[in-house]
């Protein structure tokens, strides 16, 4: 999964079209279909305005980019370099790279920010949705997996430690509120707004000595559930009501070294990158427990290429079930848990259910057909 740092589109007009033709550094223009489709995943965000909705653009914006008049010799792909040449594609005066966090802080609610992620409905599926999808294609094995606090490094390493000394509930209200736009959500902001205070705000017992740290982990809780787990589970919900085979696990380890070096309780979003490949996010030590984490996630995936199942004689992996919820718990010494997401999925399953603004994917259900 990856996800462009952040692209600011500064050069539109009172529709949300570019004012500028969009073309490659060599000066070769893109389609006017191209143009088009551009646009329209423009407005539909720009409608939304919803910074959290990082899930929405990138798969909408690569398929434009699939569309376009590119040579067959070109390459398309995505993840971040796919993403980088995109934008270096772009005018100057449409759009600018950031590349460090504080860049583009005091500028993410911006009415024309934007994220991209590499999720979305309805874009070029001949109108089918994923839940259409799901049901039309026959059943395959899936492995799917969760990290225990997803978004810890979208706080912990975007904020300054005296922040974080002093966090409160205030920040997390804020957040919120900022985050679910009256321009995208209309007369259902206030009682979204109210729904997400009551779940991660209101109501909690302050069960830290340190208060601080309690509500910046509370604040890594809430963009976790909205950010991933709501969509996944959603997801592995729907591929299990059309029977299909799904195998879920939740990455919970990280070193000791790490542990005292963040503070972090659990593992979060690319921590498992050192341990399937060579990629080295975060600096950290990796001992003999490290190791037996590796093993396990080796075994894990090699059986379930070779036989769909990622169970062996050592290893006893659960086939997914809407009614027992059980997961894969990796730690050096793997376990099997219990209705891990049950709260956080019925949650979100009742907010898409009670409005037309999707809170999982940041806009208007009922904006979908201008797609």
């Amino acid at each position: 999964m990856y996800m462009l740092d952040h692209v600011h589109i500064i050069d539109l007009d009172a529709n949300f079209n570019t004012r500028r033709p969009i073309s490659f550094s060599s000066g070769r223009q893109f389609s006017d279909g191209f143009i088009g489709l551009f646009q329209a995943a423009m407005r539909i965000t720009l409608m939304s305005r919803n910074v959290l909705s990082s899930w929405e653009m990138f798969r909408l914006f690569s398929a434009c980019w699939a569309r376009s008049t590119l040579t067959t010799d070109q390459p398309v792909c995505e993840g971040r370099g796919f993403m980088l040449q995109v934008i270096d594609a772009l005018s100057e005066e449409a759009a600018f790279r950031s590349e460090a966090p504080n860049d583009f802080l005091d500028d993410r609610f911006s009415d024309k920010f934007l994220c991209f992620g590499p999720r979305i409905d309805k874009a070029f599926f001949d109108g089918k949705s994923i839940e259409q999808l799901i049901e039309e294609a026959p059943p395959k094995p899936n492995l799917m997996g969760l990290m225990v606090n997803e978004s810890g490094p979208f706080l912990l390493f975007n904020l300054p430690p005296s922040k974080i000394q002093t966090y409160s509930r205030d920040d997390i209200i804020k957040y919120i509120n900022e985050s679910i736009p009256e321009a995208g959500a209309g007369k259902e902001t206030e009682p979204i707004r109210r729904e997400l205070i009551n779940r991660y705000v209101d109501n909690l017992p302050v069960s830290s000595a340190n208060v601080s740290k309690f509500w910046h982990d509370q604040h890594v809780r809430l963009l976790s559930e909205y950010m991933f787990v709501a969509s996944v589970m959603a997801e592995v919900h729907q591929k299990y009501d059309q029977k299909w085979p799904v195998y879920l696990y939740t990455w919970n380890h990280v070193s000791a070294e790490f542990k005292a070096q963040t503070g972090v309780s659990g593992a979060f979003h690319a921590y498992d990158l050192w341990f399937i490949s060579d990629e080295h996010p975060f600096p950290d030590t990796h001992g003999p427990m490290e190791l037996a984490v590796q093993d396990v996630y080796a075994e894990m995936v090699s059986q379930f290429a070779k036989t769909g199942n990622p169970s062996s004689n050592g290893l006893k992996f659960p086939r997914f079930s809407k009614w027992k919820q059980r997961v894969f718990w990796i730690d050096p010494k793997p376990s099997i848990r219990k209705n891990i997401f049950i709260k956080a999925n019925t949650f979100y399953d009742y907010l898409e259910e009670e409005y037309d603004y999707s809170v999982r994917r940041g806009i208007k259900k009922s904006l979908e057909n201008e797609l």
